[in-house]
């Protein structure tokens, strides 16, 4: 979190946010059993729409909270095993298949997280896009029902 100069009166928001990630995660894969892939993916759209919400208490932009939520759900170990098995690989076709699935894993594990962090945000700022439109649509008719606005 001190990469991305966070506040200090943040850090314990932003702990509480990627333990829950974390467990959210754990949970989806390991007792819902629906796979690491999945998990990362509903850890992430779970912090993402406590980011949305906590933007409003907190005053700040939401990559604030959300990325430095996720970091904690980064696979490094399926990265350092794909990489190790590339680099020790002496023309085995086992090591080449673990480095093939090790790094495939990581990969989607990745794009899952990016995902489950972009997408609340993308429909949440469209539903409030066409809600305020229209509450400034009410707003504009009720001004020009009481006469005071001016047509260009």
């Amino acid at each position: 979190s001190f990469i991305f100069n966070i506040p200090k009166k943040l850090l314990w928001f932003i702990a509480l946010g990627g333990a829950l990630a974390v467990c959210t995660r754990n949970f989806v894969n390991f007792e819902l059993g629906y796979g690491p892939i999945f998990g990362s993916f509903v850890g992430a759209f779970l912090v993402s729409l406590i980011g949305i919400k906590a933007v409003h208490w907190f005053n700040v932009p939401n990559h604030t909270f959300t990325i430095p939520m996720v970091i904690p759900m980064i696979p490094g170990v399926l990265i350092y095993r794909c990489l190790l098995a590339l680099i020790t690989m002496k023309g085995v076709v086992g090591e080449v298949t673990n480095a093939t699935y090790n790094g495939m894993n990581a990969a989607l594990i990745i794009l899952c997280i990016s995902i489950g962090v972009a997408v609340p945000k993308i429909f949440i700022r469209r539903f409030l896009g066409q809600k305020r439109q229209l509450k400034l649509q009410q707003q504009l008719a009720e001004r020009k029902a009481r006469g005071k606005f001016l047509e260009w």
